[in-house]
């Protein structure tokens, strides 16, 4: 029947009792009136209201028949009805009395003496509206407690609804482990109702309570926080499987730590996982239930499994983070190092650079000093360093030299390769307790040069701290860049010792080509002069005109390759004039001067659109008329030549082509045509010293371009250059 139907059908039952024209009251087992009609109080001389909850021997009249008094006490005790006649001083006359149990006390009906029958029913319908009238104050009692206790239980729900979604939404937000197990442990603990929740981390061997809440025993705790053997099976078997374990009726569930918990009835674990690996476990145990019901387990499961997200996100996070502060460590180092590199010049020596490094490190690190030190004769030789190091004995044995193998926070990274770090300096590290009591941390780390150590880099700080990730990342890229630095620097100044070296070499070979043409000059003119002379002498004599001639020609050779030689040496020295230089202008110039050369032949150019560069005019020019001209010679036996010119873009640069017919080339050979004085043919065949194609080639690489060739005999030849864009 519902809570309305019960509070309805009480109320019509006590309509009828008040209905009755005949006192009627009720009384508790203590004797106190919890029920009295209008008509008894009034004989009573109260209202009902004043006399409920009052003893009923204080509202009696003075002068209570005691016998009265002994059956309203029987029908109590034996809880057997009871009717009996007496004389009412107050009605004066003889009424009825009938007594019955009702609750735990009695009710009592009064009435005037009536017929038997009459009474009989009058009587009856009393007892049974009484008996009615409790029966539906129990009913509604009980069912007023039930709806106090599902009111309670709904409050108690509601409350940890809003725990967990305050939960929830804290996991949303929160990158902190700490917060969010103290969160995860306050609202299971509400959720369940009973016993303690709380939260273990692994150290070592030990799963130690970290945070707890609820109902738990001081042993308990002491125990918890001190901590289990993580292979006991309470924990060992949630942590490899990953599945959250409940056992029910606790106490006599044979796991070891029953014994020294029996004031748990049920006990749960859920293990919290971040990328598959358990890194807590969350627990919870019930005081007064025995058993896991359905409810409990997914409330339990529900804040596990949203732990679980939390943690791997709080990870993930934190992961993000330190990869974020990673890589502004490295640009700060890269930027620095950027910067210091637009600074450096070929003078730039390798201490310079140490000495950068160290004063970057010692601007972004607590206050300390960094040093920079090189085996030498069985000593560590400081050779660079930033910042004071806080002590005159220890300035004084590190001006000194330190001992190579008992410096061992040197000789580790040095021997390694890898770099050392102290959070707690040990001042028996170097042998030094004396004078380093003032270090608090320190870091090594070799300076690689080429992949060899080539000394050894030491943060030593006054302010103790531990080495983070981000501390560690920018560290290791400054001496990265420091040893990329001084390779570079190294390098750089290798290149230019070799520069130097071929700038003198060229000037010695220009030096000498001039004295040796300047020497073999005047002996050719002396030669061909004197030819001059003897061939009048000779007229008569064939054979000696003959080897006349064959003098003279040698001389106007010998003086040809002089000059050859003399052009090809100037080629490698002065400065470029470099302007912008139409190429299609200088293949039309380079082809009416080759005319008189084409003359009485049969020649087909074929010219594409050539594009304007930036070069040496002059110099560009050779190279046409170079090009050009070995195009016309090579194809002279062809009946008809054809001599292609043309350009094509490739990625920054410009490449030209001059292609013939003409008698090619063994591809073999290829090589040997950019040499001097190399030739593929006899003077017989073909005129020239050898020097055009090697004059190519230098004024090509001068302007920072390339110069190839491709051919096949009888097929024609491709020479092909190439200008930066």
């Amino acid at each position: 029947m519902k809570s309305e139907s019960l509070s309805s059908s009480l109320q019509h039952a006590s309509a009828l009792l008040e209905a009755l024209t005949e006192p009627v009251f009720a009384v508790d087992g203590q004797w106190r009136l919890v029920y009295i009609n209008r008509q008894a109080a009034a004989e009573l001389g109260a209202a009902p209201l004043e006399l409920l909850g009052q003893q009923l021997w204080d509202c009696l009249p003075q002068g209570l028949d005691p016998a009265l008094a002994a059956v309203y006490r029987q029908v109590m005790q034996t809880r057997q009805a009871r009717q009996f006649g007496l004389y009412s001083p107050v009605r004066g006359r003889r009424v009825e009395v009938h007594a019955f149990p009702y609750g735990d006390g009695i009710a009592v009906h009064t009435r005037d003496l009536p017929s038997g029958a009459v009474w009989e029913t009058a009587r009856g319908d009393v007892a049974e509206l009484f008996e009615l009238r409790s029966t539906l104050e129990q009913r509604v009692a009980a069912r007023t407690a039930e709806l106090v206790r599902r009111n309670e239980e709904l409050a108690a729900e509601t409350a940890a609804l809003q725990a967990f979604a305050s939960f929830t939404e804290l996991t949303g937000r929160e990158t902190s482990l700490d917060v969010l197990t103290q969160a995860a442990v306050s609202v299971l603990h509400r959720a369940l109702g009973e016993g303690s929740t709380g939260y273990y981390a692994q150290e070592g061997d030990l799963w130690k309570q970290r945070v707890w809440a609820g109902d738990m025993e001081p042993g308990t705790v002491t125990a918890a926080e001190t901590g289990f053997a993580a292979d006991l099976p309470l924990f060992a078997w949630p942590a490899t499987s990953g599945e959250a374990l409940f056992v029910d009726e606790w106490r006599s569930s044979g796991h070891l730590l029953a014994a020294y918990t029996p004031e748990y009835g049920a006990v749960a674990i859920y293990p919290v996982m971040v990328q598959g690996q358990t890194v807590g476990q969350l627990a919870a145990g019930l005081r007064e239930k025995t058993c896991w019901s359905e409810r409990d387990r997914a409330v339990f499961r529900a804040v596990g499994r949203a732990l679980s997200l939390a943690a791997e996100r709080a990870d993930l996070t934190r992961a993000l983070s330190l990869q974020k502060e990673e890589l502004a460590a490295r640009n700060a180092v890269l930027e620095a190092f950027a910067e210091l590199g637009r600074g450096l010049s070929l003078h730039t020596g390798p201490l310079q650079l140490v000495r950068c490094a160290q004063e970057l490190i010692l601007g972004l690190l607590p206050s300390g000093y960094v040093v920079y030190a090189e085996p030498e004769e069985g000593r560590w030789r400081f050779r660079v360093q930033v910042g004071d190091l806080g002590s005159a004995e220890l300035q004084a044995a590190v001006d000194a030299g330190l001992p190579f193998e008992e410096t061992r926070n040197l000789l580790a990274p040095w021997q390694t390769g890898q770099p050392f770090y102290q959070d707690n300096y040990d001042t028996h590290t170097d042998e030094l307790e004396t004078i380093t009591a003032h270090v608090a941390t320190t870091a090594a780390l070799p300076v690689l040069v080429d992949g060899v150590p080539r000394g050894v880099l030491a943060v030593a700080l006054f302010e103790r701290r531990p080495w983070t990730q981000t501390d560690r990342v920018f560290l290791e890229t400054v001496v990265r860049s420091l040893g990329l630095a001084l390779e570079r620097a190294a390098g750089a100044r290798a290149l230019a010792e070799k520069q130097l070296q071929l700038e003198q070499v060229n000037r010695d070979l220009e030096a000498f080509a001039s004295s040796v043409s300047h020497d073999l000059r005047a002996p050719v003119r002396h030669i061909a002069s004197f030819a001059g002379l003897l061939r009048p002498l000779i007229v008569d004599e064939p054979r000696a005109r003959r080897y006349l001639d064959i003098i003279e020609q040698s001389a106007g050779r010998m003086n040809t390759l002089i000059e050859s030689m003399l052009t090809l040496s100037r080629l490698g020295s002065g400065e470029l004039q470099k302007t912008d230089v139409a190429l299609a202008e200088l293949v039309d110039e380079v082809q009416a001067e080759l005319a008189s050369e084409a003359e009485g032949r049969r020649i087909e150019w074929r010219v594409g659109d050539l594009p304007v560069v930036r070069g040496d005019a002059t110099l560009l020019r050779q190279v046409i008329h170079n090009l050009l001209g070995n195009a016309v010679k090579y194809s002279r036996p062809r009946e008809t030549a054809v001599i292609e010119v043309w350009a094509e873009a490739a990625e920054h640069e410009q490449q030209i082509h001059v292609r013939d017919n003409g008698v090619g080339f063994d591809p073999e050979c290829a090589g040997r045509l950019f040499e001097v004085f190399k030739r593929l043919h006899s003077p017989e065949e073909f005129e020239g010293h050898g020097v055009g194609l090697a004059s190519v080639q230098r004024i090509v690489t001068r302007h920072g371009g390339r110069v190839w060739a491709a051919g096949r005999p009888g097929e024609g030849a491709t020479f092909t250059f190439t200008l930066p864009v």
